[in-house]
């Protein structure tokens, strides 16, 4: 077996933890936005909120938003590697 098969099995059967990573860690943004949390990034978002520290309110906004965007753009990627195939 060739060294590029290896490569191209190893990929795709990586392809389901990846996702279900990516999948787990947007679930435990979400839970902390709706308090289940007491250390999550909602929880501190909401905390800070009232506090009305502005500032750290915007800086855990970004966080959210570039983890959104980089766990999307990850899954676009991962899918249309697994369309090409």
């Amino acid at each position: 077996m060739s060294q590029e098969n290896r490569t191209v099995r190893w990929f795709y059967h990586s392809v389901p933890f990846i996702i279900l990573l990516f999948l787990c860690w947007s679930l435990q943004i979400s839970a902390g936005v709706y308090l289940i949390s007491v250390a999550g990034l909602g929880t501190q978002l909401s905390i800070f909120y009232h506090l009305h520290n502005l500032e750290m309110v915007y800086a855990i906004m970004l966080i959210m938003g570039f983890t959104g965007l980089f766990v999307d753009s990850v899954l676009k990627y991962m899918g249309n590697k697994t369309k090409e195939r």
